[in-house]
């Protein structure tokens, strides 16, 4: 094998890992228990969570702070396996929550990261959603 075949190999392996690892940190489908409003309310923290699917069946959202005028922020990656949540909203903010729906799919409970600081957090879905 010559030098140039043993330099590109390596790159091309890189390049392909690197395909995967952008094919994992895509969004998935979300189920219609968890499309719609969820209230995230912790000490003086209030925010609104919405999702749903997009037109490619995709998840997605907004994280929206009322006491902000409203601001909005994009869901930057929603992955839903089973009854456990991933969201990511970064880089802007930089959060993940990371939590497990309960049974009738009203209460999210798990720990809401911001800036590398972690707490437990349940997010409650807006009635009538």
């Amino acid at each position: 094998m010559n030098r140039l075949a043993l330099a590109i190999v390596p790159l091309l392996a890189f390049s392909a890992l690197a395909r995967m690892d952008d094919a994992l940190k895509k969004s998935t489908p979300i189920t219609k228990e968890l499309e719609g409003e969820w209230l995230v309310d912790k000490g003086d923290m209030h925010l609104v969570l919405k999702l749903a699917n997009d037109a490619d069946g995709v998840g997605g959202g907004v994280l929206v702070a009322p006491e902000e005028n409203n601001a909005e922020v994009p869901v930057t990656r929603i992955v839903q396996t089973g009854s456990t949540v991933l969201i990511e909203i970064t880089p802007r903010i930089e959060v993940t929550f990371e939590g497990e729906m309960n049974k009738g799919g009203t209460q999210i409970s798990g720990t809401w990261t911001m800036h590398s600081r972690p707490f437990s957090i349940t997010l409650v879905k807006r009635a009538g959603n």
